[in-house]
């Protein structure tokens, strides 16, 4: 299953260092550029992210404009 995240679960675990969570539980973790540079903005465990980047864990995306309208 591919899903979509933003920022605080995957800081959070990132943090207690249970990525590997994520792993167990989801196929493919799809995040927005924006939600990217929040997780690597300078904080302790970062090179925890970027390894799990890495690894494949998340896949970083730029979000493409629509004429949607609402």
């Amino acid at each position: 299953m591919t899903v979509v995240s933003n920022t605080s679960p995957l800081l959070n675990l990132a943090l207690i260092e249970r990525l590997h969570l994520i792993d167990a539980q989801f196929g493919e973790v799809v995040v927005p550029t924006a939600v990217w540079n929040e997780l690597t903005a300078g904080f302790d465990g970062r090179d925890r992210i970027e390894a799990f980047r890495d690894q494949g864990g998340i896949r970083v995306v730029s979000p493409e404009p629509t004429d949607l309208r609402i």
